[in-house]
């Protein structure tokens, strides 16, 4: 390895100490999602489920405040107002239904952390909300009435 790439790959690493940033978010490493659904989940009636992910700390901040009617209701105004700044990955989760190892492709690695959201038809209150962590492959289980990430 050149001089010259050691020294950037150096500096790279310590930039962010150097400026005070040592605690700026890493990029999202998300690259496998798979989804299982109870038989008897939202009374018997389809799931909907989308995987954010926001590409600004602000944006990431707003949406994260959100549950899941408020960012249901708003989806629509957040891709048009943030085009750029958000990607989102939609399915329709049925009863019993399992969907493994679901690729996730990035425009980028400028994510800024993982949220799900499940809209649950009914008289299923709550926030129906998960923050993904920063893992490489999460499994998502949709139960009767709420989400909830799977056991390593």
């Amino acid at each position: 390895m050149s001089f010259i790439v050691r020294t950037l790959l150096i500096c790279a690493l310590f930039y962010p100490l150097y400026t005070g940033n040592a605690n700026i978010i890493p990029p999202v490493c998300l690259k496998r999602v798979s989804i299982s659904a109870d038989k008897d989940m939202n009374l018997n009636r389809v799931v909907v489920v989308h995987l954010v992910v926001p590409k600004t700390q602000g944006l990431y901040e707003e949406i994260l405040k959100k549950d899941a009617q408020a960012y249901f209701s708003s989806v629509d105004d957040l891709l048009r107002d943030y085009p750029n700044d958000i990607e989102i990955f939609k399915w329709e989760i049925v009863p019993g239904m399992t969907k493994n190892d679901i690729e996730i492709k990035l425009k980028d690695f400028k994510g800024r952390g993982v949220i799900v959201f499940a809209r649950y038809s009914g008289d299923f209150t709550g926030v129906h909300r998960i923050v993904l962590p920063k893992k490489r492959a999460v499994k998502i289980l949709l139960t009767r009435t709420k989400e909830q990430l799977a056991k390593d």
